[in-house]
């Protein structure tokens, strides 16, 4: 389940070395995810979606996904 954090601000994977980042935010109970090269652009999702979501990317769901094919 989504953990609820209070207002953290916009935070980046550890991983990410380049200025094109996801970047996720919690607040009020919602998760924020934009791009860092359009940090004005933001969805947002409540924490039922977003649980569903994270379960999904975990379960595999989304591997045949590739940035360089339409679906």
């Amino acid at each position: 389940a989504c953990r609820r954090m209070p207002f953290m601000g916009w935070v980046k994977a550890k991983r990410c070395e380049a200025l094109a980042c996801v970047e996720v935010n919690a607040e009020y109970g919602n998760i924020g995810v934009r791009n860092s090269k359009v940090p004005g652009e933001s969805v947002w999702f409540d924490s039922e979606e977003w649980d569903v979501f994270v379960e999904g990317v975990k379960a595999g769901d989304f591997d045949h996904v590739d940035p360089g094919r339409p679906l």
